[in-house]
């Protein structure tokens, strides 16, 4: 049978690599977590059959990296072994193009906006919404409709 590569995503930091594994609905995964490899197959709902294997670019720690599995994908915060070292230039060793493997823009910060950008994308509970309602100016409600008096009419008298 044939296996299929599912959408997988990655962002990183000098400290941690995210990974999202886009496939709704997972059944049986197993993921090998391994210090330079990673290791994923699973079936979706209508039995195909998803999987893939990674090479990292550089070493992480397996037993201190984190996973949550969802109803529509698996997400993966990898802590990479050496946390003072630059950007990895690739997620993976081999500098061959992989067709299912995308940066996650969502996730992506430059390595010298790293200081600025939130962290911990895994804890959505965190988001300040009062951010979003200063950054809309003018901070105050439109006045309801019909209790202004038209320009229009005022020009009339």
């Amino acid at each position: 049978m044939t296996k299929y590569h599912p959408e997988l995503l990655w962002a990183q930091r000098t400290d941690e690599v995210y990974l999202t594994i886009n496939v709704p609905d997972l059944k049986d995964e197993t993921i090998k977590l391994e210090e330079n490899l990673l290791n994923f197959e699973a079936k979706g709902p209508d039995g195909r059959e998803y999987a893939f294997s990674l090479e990292f670019y550089e070493p992480i720690n397996p037993e201190t990296s984190k996973r949550s599995v969802n109803a529509r994908s698996i997400s993966m915060v990898l802590d990479k072994k050496e946390h003072d070292k630059e950007f990895w230039p690739r997620l993976q060793k081999s500098s061959q193009k992989i067709p299912f493997l995308k940066t996650d823009f969502s996730k992506w910060v430059d390595e010298d906006e790293e200081e600025e950008a939130p962290g911990n994308f895994d804890l959505p509970q965190n988001m300040d919404f009062s951010q979003f309602a200063s950054a809309m100016g003018g901070g105050g409600m439109m006045p309801p409709m019909g209790e202004e008096e038209d320009s229009d009419e005022e020009a009339e008298q």
